[in-house]
């Protein structure tokens, strides 16, 4: 059962079911409509913990998770955007 992902991603991310799940049910939930957090660091952030509880295996899934949401592809141009602003300043 993922709802509770939806609702609680946060206070999930951390846990072992969370961290178990198979890349297919992690993108559906990061990229659903239905996801309840307050920005896009907090998708980046469990998308993250997931990817580095298994970095070995996981690797290879990295540059499909980071683009599964809009809004998470959104956050990491913004992000890289600034990190080039502050070394060109």
């Amino acid at each position: 059962m993922v709802r509770p992902f939806y609702t609680f991603l946060l206070q999930v991310m951390e846990s072992e079911e969370f961290l178990l799940l198979p890349v297919n049910q992690l993108i559906d939930i990061i990229s659903s409509e239905e996801l309840n957090v307050q920005n896009e660091e907090q998708v980046y952030v469990a998308a993250m913990a997931w990817v580095k509880h298994s970095l070995e295996d996981r690797k290879q899934h990295l540059s499909m998770v980071m683009t599964a949401s809009t809004s998470l592809k959104t956050f990491l141009v913004c992000e890289l955007l600034f990190l080039q602003s502050i070394t060109y300043y």
